[in-house]
């Protein structure tokens, strides 16, 4: 089930990701940069999270 923290994860992928394309400035490159690993970084954690919770119904 999708719920407020995938969405949020998602959001700040692509956030990041359009942070680093629409700008030429290397810092804020590197802002977006971390934004988009934060992001990748919750998605893991929700995919492996409702990963655990399929297994435990089984």
């Amino acid at each position: 089930m999708i719920n407020g923290i995938f969405i949020l994860a998602v959001a700040d992928v692509l956030f990041g990701v359009g942070l680093m394309d629409i700008t030429d400035k290397l810092f804020l490159k590197g802002i977006g940069n971390i934004v988009a690993l934060v992001g990748i970084i919750y998605l893991l954690w929700y995919v492996l999270n409702e990963g655990k919770a399929i297994l435990v119904n089984l």
